[in-house]
């Protein structure tokens, strides 16, 4: 047996697992993520020999514990022994599947939401880049971070709490296409960007003010929820009114004839 423990967003989970589902692979891939402290939650994990051929595509709360079952894995938490195991399939990415779940689960039980959207520093003011796949999230990750001093926190998924000083962005180790962001960070929020399409040749960046009610509506594609409960979705939502309403948020179409420098100061600020 092997023994982890991951630190996302301040939420410490302890993973008791057989050795191959804790390979060179999955530290690897959480590098950074791994913590000393002593986890709040704990997870035993078995690898699975029969799952059946149910699919349920959302967690469930049944009598205190959260619980989720496909094809490829099946987990439950009691929350309030916050003790759990959970069965999957030996592979790195249904490791990864049982992570995003259990995370973004207990996010959502508390004062956080997790966003399609990817997240960049710069002296301590993070931006968040929402859009859904193929938007464009990964690409303007890939050309802001080539600026002296922006930190990359996520380019896919990423968490937002309320914190008594406002709402701060965390790293997740749950990456797009430009991989894992190696560092288990955070950046209080300052604003809030819808990515659009570029503009077509010879037009510049466009950066257009969003309403709230504008915002809102777009954000519901990028909101993402494992918990269907309506208890879970109104408070999800509520918080994601409270964000969206005390960020200024607006529409970007980033023009690629603009240097990443240029897009930093225009973005940010001097």
């Amino acid at each position: 047996m092997s023994a982890l423990s991951l630190q996302v967003a301040g939420i410490r989970l302890g993973l008791r697992t057989v050795t191959r589902l804790a390979g060179q692979d999955a530290r690897s891939r959480y590098r950074g993520f791994f913590t000393r402290g002593r986890p709040r939650y704990r997870l035993a994990l078995e690898e699975a020999r029969h799952l059946g051929s149910s699919e349920d595509a959302s967690v469930k709360d049944q009598d205190g514990s959260l619980r989720y079952r496909s094809r490829r894995l099946a987990w439950r938490l009691d929350l309030a022994t916050r003790t759990g195991s959970s069965q999957l399939r030996d592979s790195a990415q249904n490791l990864d599947c049982l992570l995003r779940l259990v995370y973004g689960s207990l996010v959502s039980r508390g004062q956080g939401l997790t966003l399609h959207a990817a997240c960049l520093s710069w002296k301590g003011r993070a931006q968040l880049f929402v859009g859904p796949s193929g938007a464009g999230k990964t690409t303007i990750s890939r050309a802001l971070e080539t600026v002296p001093g922006i930190r990359r926190l996520s380019d896919e998924l990423v968490v937002v709490k309320r914190t008594t000083s406002g709402f701060r962005a965390f790293s997740t180790p749950f990456w797009g296409e430009f991989r894992l962001p190696r560092n288990n960070g955070s950046a209080m929020l300052e604003r809030v960007y819808f990515l659009a399409p570029p503009p077509r040749a010879g037009e510049a960046t466009r950066v257009a003010s969003l309403t709230t009610a504008e915002a809102q509506r777009r954000m519901l594609k990028c909101l993402v929820c494992f918990e269907r409960s309506n208890p879970v979705l109104e408070r999800s939502w509520d918080l994601v009114l409270e964000m969206l309403a005390s960020r200024p948020c607006a529409e970007l179409a980033w023009s690629k004839a603009e240097a990443p420098e240029a897009l930093v100061r225009r973005l940010w600020g001097s």
